[in-house]
């Protein structure tokens, strides 16, 4: 299993994004429903997802380097969308927190998601990395429960940055996620997290789609 998921092998296109999802999530399986102690389950799971983040920090410096060509951005931002599904894949063997929590492997989660955030500061391919750590994020408020509170005010400010009416129009499901969840655990955040998110939905509300258009 070690060799399928090795990079050589993810690189070779005989896998596809669908059948390398499968085996992550198989390989979490595995892990948490071994007999293992919490403590040896939570020394697994950081190597399986120890070897996600080491690609991801490898290729995301290729996105803030404008000059690129744009093959090469393209090919970088769908590796990065790759890794990023993965780890959300893996993190489907877990249904609720308490799970998570009582496998042992929560802290493995809380480790990498400042990690792959840094995916919301991109200059190019915004979008296709933008996906990639919205639909983490939205595993993460199932998976961490409150531990993920502390990086939602980091998380929606880059979210929101520069953002298009796209960008909102998917941002909205993640804001309904988190007011769900957390409901009034969350109310000391609404006026760092959800000012920005109606700012910017008035910024395109009042912006005109057609540019000769004034009204």
């Amino acid at each position: 299993m070690k060799d399928l998921l090795s990079f050589e092998c993810l690189d070779s296109g005989y896998y596809s994004n669908t059948d390398q999802n499968f085996l992550y999530e198989s390989v979490g399986y595995i892990i948490v429903n071994s007999r293992k102690s919490a403590e040896e389950k939570c020394h697994m799971m950081k190597t399986l997802l120890g070897c996600l983040v080491e690609r991801f920090k490898l290729l995301l410096p290729q996105l803030h380097v404008q000059e690129q060509a744009i093959e090469v951005h393209v090919a970088c931002s769908q590796k990065i969308s790759d890794v990023l599904s993965h780890a959300s894949r893996i993190s489907k063997v877990f249904p609720n927190h308490q799970t998570t929590l009582q496998s042992g492997c929560l802290p493995c989660f809380v480790e990498v998601l400042p990690i792959f955030l840094q995916g919301l500061e991109v200059l190019v391919q915004r979008e296709v990395v933008h996906a990639g750590v919205r639909q983490f994020l939205h595993r993460m408020i199932i998976c961490l429960g409150d531990e993920l509170l502390r990086y939602i005010p980091v998380a929606v400010q880059l979210l929101l940055k520069d953002s298009s009416s796209h960008d909102i129009q998917e941002f909205i499901p993640l804001i309904n996620q988190l007011i769900t969840k957390y409901k009034h655990r969350i109310s000391p955040f609404l006026t760092e997290v959800f000012m920005p998110v109606v700012e910017s939905i008035m910024k395109h509300l009042n912006t005109p789609f057609d540019p000769n258009d004034k009204e």
